[in-house]
């Protein structure tokens, strides 16, 4: 089919909200099959593109050699808004989509996640796969945004080669956790296609040699790498490893530089300390891996040697302390370390422990500042959400490390606690029908986190109640904003126009009390003259003219199918 792009119909602003529609109107000779609404985004009058929506719409269209039309539509729509069980914040991922299914000579696919959590969400974890094996996987620190109450969403983003593998790429293991430390469920893998002209591009080191092959009272040691690849080499693998052990190894992407056609060159460094162990270092599992994802074969190690005068220098922690041992609503803990060593202490080693698992652990390079002769301190912070599980938390295995690569012996497990006067009170509730001809008569339930003792309801007709589950008739059609207030506004939750009633069941040109798709073959059958059209201002004429223009039509028609697969309410107005 294609692509095509056009301007809002029935223009209707609300101070800065703006709603309108876009018509398709299918023929009764259009092809069969699945047509896709997609990378739906807006465009205003100083040309300033929105974000694309997250969904993709799919409607099916099945027409019958008669001309007739059978319409079977499916849509993709974000799941209704979960509420966890009371008294927990287990986060729910509500959508997971990516921009686009099919990528040619590169592009960057995205991943949108939108997630429902009382207490805000700070964590993704997910893994890419592709026809290679593994690109990337794990969690990460992530800022989502509350877009509405209670939901919050997030972006992430790959850019995929134009010289990457062709086939397919799933990405999996979608996750998310809050700031009460509640995990979510995973959400289903999704899957892309990659179609590239580039593969088996296996590249190949060229050389691979140090700087100098002996240093005295430290220095600098350059490795230089140069490779030979059609396509960009994006990836180092090495490891050294001292007299005293490993210092450190892995892989991590880097920018190769192009010095002649398919020849790339690198260079990466290691700071000697002074205080570094004397004896051998080898710099080994040089390896490099390019943009088809391919592995070039591993070069020899290389050794250089070191001279120092200080050796076997064994720091001493003297001293390891918390800021407090007790926390109400949150706050930040700082752990303090004092070390005592000849050489800088430049690495602190611990992990943090809470009631629902581990938090961090781990360690990493720290700038000790050296506070009289020979003593060293450092302070890290940890900040603990108002939404932290309540309970004791330890943090332990604290140790250092200097820079003569020797650690000292672990200091005792430090404990403190988090206090919860009271858990937060978070208003919400639920209805066990929101549309329908009046009168409607709907059940509500009060679904609010921390145990509530008093409820205020305003059913938006101007009737309220203290009950904690009322029921409500509404007698008047209309849109009805319903708000909750619990403990005497400590707090509240509204959901515009939350309940829709209307007098007569709208797109029901059958008259047999629901709206579905026969009601959309019914009207095109009085478009074209098969069936007989109701009589302008009978009951019968007024749930068919969805349009609302005083004319059966075919957008009558559009309409009833719309509403069917989601895209309108049950007034007709555009979802």
């Amino acid at each position: 089919m294609g692509a095509w792009g056009s301007g809002f119909h029935d223009i209707i602003q609300s101070g800065t909200n703006w709603t309108g529609h876009i018509r398709y109107v299918v023929s009764p000779l259009a092809p069969s099959g699945e047509y896709r609404f997609s990378n739906i985004r807006v465009m205003d009058e100083i040309d300033q593109l929105s974000d694309y929506w997250l969904e993709t719409i799919t409607v099916c269209v099945d027409n019958r050699e008669n001309g007739e039309i059978t319409p079977t539509p499916t849509v993709v729509t974000p799941t209704a808004t979960p509420t966890p069980p009371p008294g927990t914040d287990k986060p729910v991922i509500i959508s997971a989509t990516l921009n686009q299914e099919e990528f040619a000579d590169g592009g960057t696919v995205i991943l949108n996640v939108t997630a429902y959590s009382v207490s805000p969400v700070n964590w993704l974890s997910s893994r890419l796969d592709g026809p290679k094996g593994n690109i990337f996987g794990g969690g990460s620190g992530a800022r989502f945004t509350e877009i509405s109450s209670h939901n919050w969403r997030y972006q992430t983003s790959y850019t995929i080669s134009p010289y990457a593998p062709s086939g397919n790429y799933t990405w999996s293991g979608i996750q998310v956790e809050n700031e009460n430390q509640e995990a979510s469920d995973y959400w289903p893998a999704m899957t892309f296609s990659v179609q590239n002209p580039l593969d088996d591009d296996i590249p190949m080191i060229v050389s691979a040699e140090l700087n100098q092959y002996e240093f005295h009272d430290g220095g600098t040691v350059i490795l230089n790498v140069t490779a030979r690849s059609k396509a960009p080499v994006n990836w180092l693998s090495s490891r050294l490893n001292g007299p005293k052990g490993n210092i450190f190894g892995g892989g991590c992407g880097v920018r190769f530089t192009e010095v002649s056609p398919d020849n790339w060159s690198y260079q990466t460094s290691y700071t000697i300390s002074p205080y570094a162990p004397s004896g051998n270092y080898t710099w080994s599992g040089i390896q490099v891996e390019n943009e088809n994802q391919e592995v070039s074969q591993t070069w020899i190690p290389l050794t250089f040697r070191v001279y120092n005068q200080y050796d076997d220098d064994i720091p001493v922690i003297t001293s390891a302390e918390l800021n407090q041992y007790e926390f109400v609503g949150g706050g930040v803990v700082t752990l303090r370390v004092v070390a005592m060593s000849r050489s800088p202490v430049n690495w602190l080693s611990s992990r943090l422990d809470g009631p629902k698992g581990n938090i961090f652990g781990g360690g990493s390079g720290a700038r000790f500042t050296e506070i009289s002769p020979h003593n060293w301190s450092y302070h890290e912070s940890y900040t603990i959400s108002p939404y932290a599980p309540q309970g004791n938390y330890t943090w332990s295995g604290i140790q250092v490390e200097n820079e003569n690569q020797e650690a000292s012996d672990y200091w005792p497990a430090l404990t403190f606690a988090v206090v919860t006067v009271t858990d937060p009170l978070l208003s919400n509730f639920t209805a066990n029908i929101t549309a329908g001809i009046t009168p409607l008569t709907v059940q509500f339930t009060d679904s609010s986190i921390g145990d509530p003792s008093a409820w205020s309801w305003s059913f938006g007709d101007g009737v309220t109640s203290t009950e904690q589950h009322p029921t409500h008739t509404y007698t008047v059609p209309g849109n009805y904003t319903v708000t909750l207030s619990i403990n005497s506004g400590a707090d509240t939750c509204t959901k515009l126009n939350h309940i829709k009633v209307t007098p007569v069941l709208f797109g029901d040109a059958s008259e047999d009390g629901r709206v579905n798709q026969a009601d959309t073959l019914v009207v095109l059958q009085e478009v074209v003259g098969i069936r007989e059209q109701p009589a302008a201002g009978t009951e019968r004429f007024w749930k068919t003219d969805a349009h609302v223009n005083g004319m059966i039509e075919v957008d009558d028609a559009l309409f009833i199918a719309q509403y069917n697969v989601g895209l309108r309410d049950i007034w007709f107005e555009v979802l």
